[in-house]
Order: structure tokens, then sequence, then C-alpha cells
């Protein structure tokens, strides 16, 4: 989006309450609309604030963490007000059930076949990964690495580790119809679904090309991550509106959108090597070309 008076701008803040609000409520509220689903619910939270702890908001992180565990405990309360919860008395773990539903979906019907299974699953992963993150590396391929492909497989590995934790503790009531854990498993397919889909139509190499003197300018030639505060004026050849396309980044003298409102003012923010706004670090001002 064009950029103006930067502190001008709530729009960023409004995103981050609206984000803020489904982060912090909507897990705990699976307990009353989907409470078998709550254990998956619970993991991406986790997911999303671990995400939130790495980029440059981890002070407002911190809060969200103490007020997430807060909803949390609210909301098995108002559980436990509607009713007294039923025993199970006689009834076996998940886990028994296990087998019952590897061996239907996907014809294994051992405990070490199953592990094999998962972890030749991670592998296929892994190979997806690294080939995507190899055809779009940068100059920085560790880092790259790190980012996406060693992150990503780190997160499936934990969720499955995390529902065969769920699979032996949860142990059905008796009073309510099929398997509660089973649903949980869909998690795995959000998971990887995501993280492929992320990595594969990544083409940060194009991107840059568009506006290749952005690339030494900033790391990857783009602000497609976390905590990549560049602000761009832009000169010809290059169009203003391309360059936000082409980077993610602000343009002081864009025209969408505030431009068409006649509210940019890029003569007050050129020749500035930083851009100050009310929430988080500056913007770092570049210029494409280089001046």
């Amino acid at each position: 989006m064009g950029v103006g008076r930067l502190d001008a701008d709530d729009s960023e803040h409004v995103g981050i309450a609206l984000v803020c609000a489904v982060l912090l409520l909507a897990p705990p509220a699976s307990l009353f609309f989907k409470p078998n689903l709550a254990f998956s619910f619970a993991f991406l939270q986790a997911i999303g604030l671990g995400v939130g702890l790495s980029s440059s908001r981890a002070h407002d992180v911190r809060r969200w963490i103490l007020y997430a565990g807060c909803v949390w405990v609210a909301a098995i309360l108002l559980c436990f007000a509607s009713g007294a919860w039923p025993v199970s008395a006689g009834i076996h773990p998940s886990v028994e059930n296990l087998l019952h539903y590897s061996r239907v979906a996907i014809g294994v019907s051992s405990r070490s076949r199953l592990l094999v299974r998962w972890l030749l699953d991670v592998l296929t992963i892994a190979v997806v990964l690294i080939a995507a993150a190899r055809v779009g590396a940068d100059s920085d391929r560790p880092r790259a690495m790190l980012r996406d492909v060693a992150v990503p497989l780190a997160v499936v590995v934990v969720a499955l580790a995390y529902l065969s934790a769920g699979w032996w503790l949860v142990v059905p009531t008796g009073q309510s119809e099929g398997e509660p854990m089973h649903v949980n498993f869909e998690m795995i397919m959000w998971l990887v679904t995501a993280i492929v889909f992320g990595t594969v139509t990544k083409d940060r190499d194009r991107d840059a090309d568009r506006v290749p003197l952005a690339r030494p300018l900033m790391p990857d030639g783009n602000c497609f991550w976390y905590g990549r505060r560049y602000a761009i004026d832009v000169s010809p050849p290059y169009d203003p509106d391309m360059v936000i396309a082409a980077t993610g980044c602000p343009a002081i003298n864009a025209t969408r959108w505030r431009g068409y409102l006649g509210d940019n003012r890029p003569d007050l923010l050129r020749g500035r090597s930083t851009i100050d706004v009310p929430a988080g670090p500056p913007f770092t001002l570049v210029q494409v070309p280089p001046r």
C-alpha cells in the first residue's frame, strides 16, 4: 500500500487486533463448538504465538500468551460449570483404537510399521521442501534452508509427537459416540498443505528480478517476511505501484491507496534514512534505483 504519512495509517493496528482476537479466542472457544478438535486448536495457537515471538512484536506476544492462558482457564471452568464431567470407567485409552484406524485407512496394522510410515511421510515432505528451497534459494542459502526447510519440518515432527501423546492420554468417556482423537489427524493435513504450498509457490527470484536493484538494498529484495520494515522511494524507469506488487514494500510515492485521496507526501519523507511509526521499529527508507 502506498505510504504518505505512515504514522497516520491505522490499518496495521486493526489487522493486528483481528489476528490477536482470533488467535486468543477461537482455540478456547472450540471447547464449545468442536471439543474433539480443541487438541488441534491448542497446538495451532501455540504455533501462531511462536511465530509472533520471532517477529518484531515479541513484546506484545508475551502479553498475548498470558491472555491466552487466562481465556483457556475461563473456558475450561465454564465447561465444568455446565455440569459434572463423566468419569471413564473401564474404557481403554484412544491409542487402542489407533491401529484399527491405521489398518482401515492405510493398511498398517502394527505400531512399528506405523512409525515407519510416519517417518517416510516426513522424509517425503523434507524432499519437497529442500527441492523447492534450492530452486528459489537466495544468496543467503543457510538462512533460507533454516526458514523454509528446518523450521517447517520441526513443526510437522512436533505435531506428530503431540498427536501421538494425545492418543495415549485421551480416553473416550463411553457416553459419547466415536473416537475423540481421530479428527485431530486433520491438523497434520492442514500443516503439511500450508507448508508445502507456501514453499512451492514462493518465487523470490521472480519478484526480485522485477526490481533487480532492490536485492542488495534489503534481504531477498522484498518485504515478504516478518520483520522486514522497508519503505521505497521509487524513481524511473520503475513504476511505484508495480514496485509495491513486486517487493511487498510500501512505496512513499505510489498512488495506491492514499494517493487517490491526495494524502501522499513523499517530499516530507524523501531524504530521511528512517521513518518512525507509532508501533514497532522504524521503516528503513531505500532508493530504487540507488542514487
